[in-house]
């Protein structure tokens, strides 16, 4: 016998009000509707649940045996859905972001924090959760459901799946510490020459570590680099101390030329421009988040003049 769980629910409200339309009412459906569904029920059970009077209606011995479950059940339903009530009203008042190792402290400082600012300012009460990770693995994470938002990169080569928004732009050089002066400085070198020498790049599976294996590709190189580092900072430090020759964001690496720590290596090839952009997860409804993407929209926005 395969019974809907909703006609129980409209019995367990007909034996609580003990009347057809109270239940109807209730229920915000009709009372014709609610006699259908009775008559339903108690013909697949093949028994009367209630006797009918000019005054409503009593239960049977039958109907009283049955409402003992049917309301065990529904009690419990309505337990189930105060938590969910309360676990939602707890999941709107947190929100979670990840950033891409790929993106500078530049970009973060310029394009990121201003809206983050903006909206922790505004929304107090609410828990902000950021995590740095790779752009592949924080495009997954957002296509889960497991975070609510990303900044990530891009390029010609590989675009993030669900891009909503792009907050800037821009073009990696290749440097290297003074060490390497002598080698590179007034040359135009192709990536061949390059890699006769070490390699500090972003860890492999970084979508910075992918484009450039792409571009080698193209050309018939393997990309193997001699070192491999978590963030950006990280490769811009190691080459200024002239452990091997980087490919980091131009504005990134500009403080660094100007205080002669650095120098940029001229590559006749040339390297892609690539995006940032802010990226959001569809599959559960969460203000906290909506109201951090609109922040930091409207903060770049500001910033941009626009």
């Amino acid at each position: 016998m395969s019974v809907s769980n909703e006609y129980y629910k409209i019995f367990y409200y007909v034996a609580r009000y003990k009347s057809f339309n109270k239940a109807a009412k209730a229920l915000m459906s009709s009372q014709p509707n609610i006699t259908r569904v009775i008559n339903n029920l108690e013909g697949e059970l093949g028994c009367k649940l209630f006797k009918r009077t000019n005054q409503g209606v009593t239960l049977t011995t039958a109907g009283e045996n049955l409402f003992k479950y049917a309301e065990t059940a529904q009690k419990a339903i309505e337990e189930g859905e105060k938590v969910i009530r309360i676990f939602k009203d707890q999941y709107f008042r947190e929100a979670s972001i990840g950033i891409s190792v790929g993106v500078s402290d530049i970009h973060i400082r310029q394009g990121i924090l201003p809206g983050i600012n903006s909206f922790t300012r505004s929304n107090p009460d609410v828990h902000l959760h950021i995590i740095s990770d790779t752009t592949p693995n924080l495009i997954n994470m957002v296509s889960e459901g497991s975070l609510n938002l990303a900044v990530v990169t891009s390029s010609k080569y590989e675009k993030p799946v669900g891009m909503k928004y792009v907050i800037s732009s821009f073009r990696d050089i290749v440097v290297a510490g003074n060490d390497y002066r002598e080698l590179f400085e007034g040359r135009t070198v192709s990536y061949k020459d390059l890699l006769k020498y070490p390699i500090i790049s972003l860890l492999r599976g970084s979508e910075t570590f992918n484009i450039h294996s792409d571009i080698l590709a193209r050309i018939g190189i393997t990309f193997n680099p001699t070192i491999e580092v978590p963030t950006m900072m990280h490769a811009r430090v190691f080459a200024e101390n002239n452990m091997g020759i980087a490919c980091i964001d131009s504005a990134y690496a500009l403080p660094s030329i100007e205080a002669g720590k650095l120098f940029e290596i001229k590559i006749s090839d040339g390297m892609p421009e690539r995006t940032i952009s802010l990226i959001k997860s569809d599959l559960e409804k969460n203000s906290a988040a909506d109201n951090l993407e609109n922040s930091i929209i409207s903060e770049v926005i500001k910033a941009n003049g626009q």
